[in-house]
């Protein structure tokens, strides 16, 4: 008895279980969750004909297996990149996975064509970009008790914050270094606006400009993580937050320490509110940063 096994020539080079590995390449770097991206890679395998798949995701790294629509077992491991929180990525990569529920028979090459278009979809340009950082500085300031000129002060340094990041972001790839030298304009600008005489308390006018690169995604991500039990991924996740905030408190403290005229964070960082219309003013503009941040996290 002979077994015929398939020439390699029979086997396709990008074929379904490349498909679903690109997809979950895509979830990983965007800073999707290890339960999320490996549901989504479940849900798109069964949709492509994909038997008895079996999928293992940790921090950087995607492994699959499982049985093609030819019957033979495959299996692949991909290294993925350092990941960012893109949010809009992950909710196009579900769309697309819902949608191959609804219409399985779609081609390997139509699915590919997809993901590449998702990876390089960019949602909001440069300049939008730059307007949420002054929204969201400006917002987040108020939402803390400042007064309307502190308010104003936090959102011209969002400006600078914001020219900065996409500056950065072109030409330096280590993300901690990109925030150590953010969060230096951001105190570097409220210190010179302060010394302007815009501005009545420059505590409060860096910390609403801080406000838009705290990586509350990496702590709410960690958290979620725990919950599910993938406590290794949580962890990455959390040190990353953790990092970030350091590299923050380190921008700022070089700023300060050489700045002249400049002074250590003092006094009260918010006034308590007396009246209805303080708190509901502050609660709005909390929202709008909340907004400003959804852009900033695509």
């Amino acid at each position: 008895m002979t077994i015929d096994f398939p020439r390699e020539t029979e086997i396709e080079t990008k074929n379904e279980m490349d498909a679903v590995l690109q997809a979950g390449r895509v979830l990983m770097e965007s800073g999707a969750e290890i339960y999320r991206i490996e549901d989504t890679m479940g849900h798109m395998a069964k949709s492509l004909g994909i038997r008895d798949f079996s999928t293992y995701v940790v921090n950087r790294g995607v492994m699959i297996s499982g049985l093609n629509r030819s019957g033979l077992k495959e299996s692949r491991v991909l290294a993925t990149s350092v990941p960012s929180i893109h949010l809009g990525k992950l909710e196009e990569v579900n769309r697309l996975s819902r949608e191959l529920a609804e219409q399985p028979n779609q081609p390997v090459s139509s699915i590919f064509q997809k993901l590449k278009t998702i990876e390089q979809k960019t949602f909001y340009r440069p300049l939008e970009d730059i307007i949420a950082c002054v929204i969201g500085a400006g917002s987040f300031s108020l939402a803390l008790g400042s007064s309307w000129i502190d308010g104003t002060a936090a959102a011209i340094s969002g400006v600078f914050v914001g020219i900065g990041m996409q500056l950065f972001s072109r030409f330096i790839h280590t993300s901690f270094l990109q925030i150590i030298l953010s969060s230096a304009i951001a105190a570097l600008s409220a210190n010179i606006l302060y010394y302007l005489g815009i501005g009545q308390h420059r505590s409060v006018i860096i910390l609403g400009t801080l406000m838009i690169l705290i990586p509350g995604a990496y702590f709410v991500n960690a958290i979620r993580e725990f919950t599910q039990n993938n406590y290794y991924s949580g962890l990455a996740l959390m040190l990353s937050g953790v990092s970030t905030c350091l590299s923050i408190s380190v921008g700022v403290l070089a700023m300060i320490s050489i700045l002249p005229f400049a002074e250590q964070l003092s006094g009260m960082f918010s006034t308590p509110s007396t009246s209805w219309q303080e708190v509901l003013i502050q609660t709005f503009m909390a929202g709008l940063g909340t907004a400003a941040f959804s852009v900033l996290y695509r």
